[in-house]
């Protein structure tokens, strides 16, 4: 991706995380597509990457298994729009002020609980979507937003729910210009 210009560890999109990668239950009408030699391979991947302090990108389930990693959890499937726009934080500001288009190939996407910072995360960009999902059993949770961009500063990764290696159409210049930025700024 033209817009990583250090040597990056890539977590790439994928098969949906494990629940018990979270320290959760597989819910029950929702039959995971998980693959746990891939798992470790990228857990390995990921815990040598920490360990040398090399900068993490994660995509999809990238961002999916950072937060798994950092002590977030997962709601198992939820639904909403492929194209769609998200709030971001303005470069400058740290406002949400600013909007870009991305696409979208999941159904299970991070729960920090609604909060936009916590100890091992900040959210930089977030959407609005659907207010209840199903996240474990029979246990609907009241969702303000999923967010889309996620920065764990501990560690060094960065991490989007969508896939901007796959963003070839005019109208995502200002999603690569803006990860660019925030590349740049963040590492």
């Amino acid at each position: 991706m033209r817009f990583l210009h250090k040597d990056f560890l890539i977590l790439p999109g994928g098969a949906d995380i494990n629940p018990k990668l979270y320290n959760k239950k597989n819910y029950k009408s929702h039959i995971g597509n998980y693959t746990d030699v891939i798992d470790s391979r990228h857990i390995e991947d990921y815990n040598k990457a920490v360990k040398e302090g090399r900068p993490i990108f994660g995509i999809c389930r990238g961002l999916q298994l950072l937060s798994a990693l950092n002590g977030l959890t997962l709601i198992q499937d939820m639904s909403h729009p492929g194209q769609h726009s998200i709030k971001v934080k303005d470069i400058n500001t740290n406002l949400f002020t600013k909007e870009i288009a991305v696409n979208n190939i999941h159904h299970q996407c991070v729960w920090t609980e609604n909060k936009l910072i916590g100890d091992n995360f900040e959210v930089y960009g977030f959407c609005s979507l659907s207010k209840k999902h199903h996240y474990q059993e029979d246990e609907q949770i009241q969702c303000e937003f999923e967010p889309e961009i996620i920065w764990f500063p501990k560690v060094k990764a960065l991490g989007v729910q969508f896939h901007p290696e796959i963003m070839d159409n005019m109208s995502w210049k200002d999603t690569i210009s803006y990860l660019e930025k925030l590349v740049n700024k963040l590492f």
